[in-house]
């Protein structure tokens, strides 16, 4: 993760008080979900153990970027990892079309074999990267179907789709969410358009730690999650603390 962001150094205590910049959007911070992305970041049952005494949830997934090297012994750390009691969520499946086709359908076995292990009690969480993210999300909708159950519970990652992609979504998959972050103030006026119309019930706020922060922050923290809501807000023609 640190690599990630171009951070030298990254523990999970140090984006826990980065503080926010201001105090007009302070928040009580009393949980957040840890992301595991790498097969030798993934925590230990003590790990995920004290993360959760701290209010912190846990998710596993392997990054695209490392899917083409992950070894027989990385996916069994991965099955056992994703067994453990305290691992919330399955996060983040992607469809990441930006890299070279060739590495497409490593993507999609990967997606496959995952699956395969994701237990009823876990989220789903899901991101599709592209120039134009509908084709994608559609895709990975086409691929989900054939493997999910309808009521699987999910959540579509930094979502910046339209408004047709959300009615799809939830006729399909209806028991899913859509998170935003301050990236939604950049975006078209058709992802706009969809998060004005999107039922109250089905938004989630989130940061994405460390990689979207605040003017003049080091990096960015769960803490700055008031500074998210202000523009979701925003873009919904309401205010902060409404």
């Amino acid at each position: 993760m640190a690599s990630r962001a171009r951070l030298a150094v990254m523990d999970i205590t140090t984006v826990l008080e980065c503080q926010p910049c201001g105090s007009d959007f302070a928040i009580k911070l009393q949980g957040g979900v840890a992301v595991f992305c790498v097969p030798k970041s993934y925590p230990s049952a003590d790990l995920i153990t004290t993360l959760m005494n701290r209010g912190i949830w846990n998710a596993i997934w392997i990054h695209p970027n490392s899917t083409n090297s992950m070894s027989e012994d990385d996916w069994n750390n991965f099955e056992k990892c994703l067994a453990l009691p305290g691992v919330r969520a399955l996060r983040e499946v992607v469809l990441d079309y930006t890299v070279p086709p060739k590495k497409w359908n490593t993507q999609h076995r990967a997606i496959d074999r995952a699956l395969c292990k994701l237990r009823g009690d876990q989220v789903l969480v899901l991101h599709a990267r592209a120039r134009e993210q509908e084709d994608n999300l559609w895709q990975l909708l086409y691929m989900l179907k054939r493997r999910v159950q309808r009521s699987q519970r999910n959540h579509l990652h930094c979502f910046t789709g339209n408004r047709e992609t959300v009615d799809l979504w939830v006729t399909e998959i209806p028991n899913g969410c859509f998170g935003y972050t301050s990236l939604i103030a950049s975006c078209s006026e058709a992802a706009k358009e969809a998060l004005r119309a999107l039922d109250l019930s089905r938004l989630l706020l989130e940061t994405d730690s460390p990689f979207f922060k605040a003017k003049a922050a080091k990096l960015g923290s769960p803490l700055h999650l008031g500074i998210m809501a202000n523009a979701v807000a925003r873009c919904r023609g309401r205010k902060y603390y409404s």
